[in-house]
């Protein structure tokens, strides 16, 4: 990093309550995403924001981005500003990025997904359809295929207690 680079993490890591390490690491991966460095920090800068605008704890989101970032790049074709939108909204479902992640990935195994799918029907007690969670997935939308897969069977509570799709 820069000097400026190192500075500009600081500020972020002190102004939103961010360990300087978590700070630094989403700084890489939001550069290794093609952002240059400014944008990179002004990324993690509205990464911080919408984490308190959704009323989620900045920290928790740049420390789920800091692991799991490489993980979703899959998804999110190298966009950091949408990795900041997943990140958050996984921590203001109760899961992390990479739970998002695992989902989408369980979606794409069709034939196991769908197996789950039936199953998941029977332990509910209704019908539940999968179809436009996997479409959302194929189209590398994580955030909207985890959320079609939550409007199906409820709570993430509900989901995990199903154990399907993991």
């Amino acid at each position: 990093f820069t000097g400026e680079t190192v500075l500009n993490v600081q500020r972020v890591s002190q102004a939103f309550g961010i360990a300087v390490g978590d700070a630094a690491e989403v700084q890489r991966q939001f550069e290794a995403m093609g952002e240059s460095s400014e944008g990179a920090f002004n990324t993690q800068a509205l990464t911080a924001n919408l984490a308190e605008a959704a009323g989620v704890a900045p920290g928790k989101v740049m420390k789920d981005s800091a692991q799991n970032a490489k993980k979703a790049q899959k998804y999110l074709a190298g966009n950091a500003k949408e990795l900041a939108k997943a990140a958050v909204e996984a921590a203001r479902l109760g899961m992390s990025l990479g739970d998002m992640v695992d989902i989408a990935d369980g979606l794409l195994d069709i034939e196991a997904s769908v197996t789950a799918e039936f199953e998941a029907s029977v332990m509910l007690g209704k019908q539940i359809n999968m179809d436009l969670a996997r479409q959302l997935a194929l189209q590398g939308d994580i955030e909207g295929a985890t959320k079609a897969v939550l409007d199906q069977v409820g709570s993430i509570s509900d989901f995990n207690k199903l154990g399907v799709l993991e």
